[in-house]
């Protein structure tokens, strides 16, 4: 089973954290709603505790429906981000009946061969800047983390892998193989910033809002891939609101 965490009162509505890629506390800045919701942070493979292992959607998929499971929740709602939203587009096609509604934050669903060659050789390279020593500590600061927060952080990051921007560029979501999202009744919130790539990112949650009617799509002004944690006055006024309809 996948690490997890978890904030609140488990019987408060659930909504599962799913990060981004190599760091587990996307959502550090939405732990504060830890009093009145029970706040699942999953570490997906390759994040947080499970860094030192190869990221794998199939048993990503799999690791968060156990953690379904031994939650036992009839239903949880989904907050995923970059990585963690892809997953969450996979998880509302193979699991629409245990989710209530979701969150989608800039996830890259359309695979163009080539650029998903370009943007893994883009990701190599940034790999050694991204897992710094300062870039880390910047991070935490940008944050406000805590100190406890901040070492785990700066803990876990020691254990990345280079090999898993290979795996998390070719191992991911393509929207064209799941058919299926345009059939999900549930409420959704696809959102991207303004400053991420056209063509990659926006597109693709264009695409989402194209798709499927239940799913709105929207660009955040002032935003590149940071929506969770950069002055994020706007999104927890959002997810407090989509999160607190009644169900």
């Amino acid at each position: 089973m996948l690490f997890y965490k978890e904030f609140g009162d488990s019987k408060n509505p659930t909504i599962l954290l799913l990060p981004g890629a190599g760091m587990a506390q996307t959502f550090y800045c939405q732990y504060a709603y830890a009093d009145r919701f029970h706040l699942v942070e999953v570490h997906l493979l390759g994040t947080g505790e499970e860094a030192g292992k190869l990221w794998n959607l199939r048993e990503n998929i799999d690791g968060v429906l156990e953690i379904m499971d031994k939650i036992g929740k009839e239903k949880v709602s989904i907050a995923g981000f970059s990585m963690g939203a892809q997953l969450a587009v996979a998880l509302l096609c193979e699991a629409e009946e245990r989710i209530d509604r979701a969150i989608i934050i800039s996830a890259w669903l359309l695979k163009d061969p080539k650029k998903t060659k370009w943007l893994c050789r883009l990701e190599k390279l940034f790999y050694y800047v991204e897992n710094s020593p300062w870039a880390l500590k910047k991070v935490t600061a940008d944050m406000h983390m805590d100190p406890q927060t901040a070492a785990d952080y700066i803990r876990q990051s020691k254990q990345n892998r280079k090999d898993n921007y290979e795996a998390y560029s070719y191992d991911g979501v393509d929207i064209e193989k799941y058919p299926q999202f345009a059939e999900v009744s549930v409420p959704m919130l696809a959102l991207v910033g303004e400053k991420e790539s056209r063509d990659v990112m926006i597109a693709s949650t264009l695409k989402l809002g194209e798709m499927n009617p239940n799913c709105k799509a929207e660009v955040w002004k002032g935003h590149a891939h940071d929506i969770p944690y950069k002055n994020p006055k706007e999104f927890n006024q959002v997810f407090l609101e989509f999160f607190g309809k009644e169900k």
